[in-house]
């Protein structure tokens, strides 16, 4: 199956401008609001294994 890649410039081309801007303004806000979140929950995984480890080490030295 080939497609055109004209198309589906093509098919926005129907609606208006301003609709099209909306859209796309809207999708990036989205994809900037998902990318912190995901950040913040990668930060949080870090810090929490970096504290049990380091807590791991803190009892393993001092029962050594």
């Amino acid at each position: 199956m080939q497609t055109n890649p004209q198309a589906f410039l093509h098919s926005l081309s129907a609606y208006p401008t301003w609709l099209v801007v909306v859209c796309a303004v809207v999708v990036g806000a989205f994809a900037l609001w998902l990318a912190a979140k995901l950040l913040e929950w990668s930060l949080a995984v870090i810090a929490i294994v970096f504290l049990v480890v380091g807590g791991a080490a803190v009892v393993w030295l001092v029962f050594r």
